[in-house]
C-alpha cells in the first residue's frame, strides 16, 4: 500500500479590492448642482484638446453627494466617444461610490444632446439601478458653457 501526496493547489489568483481615501468624507466637497459639477469637470478637462477631441469622464459621489474623485475613462474623435460600462462601474464599485455623473465635451460646440448620448446615458442609468448606485446627470462640456441632462429633464 502507497500513501496518496496531497495534491498542490491550483495557482489561483487572489483578487483583493480597497479603497483609502487622503480625507476625511466630511473634507469633500459637496455636489448640490450641475454648476457645482461643472466646475470641478472644467478644472480637470484638458483645455487644449476640448474643442478637437471628444472625451468621457465620471464624477463619484458618496450618499451625502461628497465628491468621492473623478476618473477620464476615454477619448474617442472628433465626433464620438465610446464608454465601456464594465470600466465605468468598476470604478464605481471599487471607491464605494453611491451617485455618479457623467460628462463629455462636443469638440464642435454643439450643447444639444444627441440620441447616442441620451441612449448611453439611459443604458449607464439601467446599470447603475441593477447595482443600487443612480446616474443623477450627464453634463455636455464645451469650452466657455455646458449642458445639464437633469436641469434639461432628460434625467426623468
Amino acid at each position: 500500500m502507497t500513501a496518496k501526496t496531497a495534491q498542490s493547489p491550483l495557482n489561483i489568483p487572489q483578487l483583493k479590492v480597497s479603497y483609502r481615501p487622503r480625507v476625511k468624507a466630511s473634507e469633500l466637497p459637496q455636489i448640490l448642482d450641475s454648476e457645482s459639477a461643472y466646475k470641478i469637470f472644467r478644472s480637470h478637462w484638458d483645455m487644449d484638446t476640448i474643442e478637437y477631441q471628444e472625451q468621457l469622464y465620471i464624477m463619484l459621489l458618496n450618499y451625502a453627494n461628497r465628491l468621492i474623485g473623478i476618473s477620464k475613462i476615454a477619448s474617442g474623435g472628433m465626433t464620438q466617444v465610446g464608454g465601456d460600462a464594465k470600466i465605468i462601474f468598476g470604478i464605481a464599485l471599487k471607491s464605494g461610490a453611491s451617485y455618479m455623473i457623467l460628462a463629455h465635451n462636443h469638440p464642435s460646440g454643439e450643447m444639444i444632446a444627441g440620441p447616442a448620448d441620451i441612449a448611453f446615458t439611459n443604458k449607464m442609468r439601467q446599470a447603475a439601478k441593477v447595482l443600487d448606485m443612480a446616474v443623477v446627470d450627464h453634463l455636455i462640456i464645451a469650452k466657455d458653457s455646458y449642458t445639464s441632462f437633469a436641469d434639461e429633464g432628460l434625467m426623468d
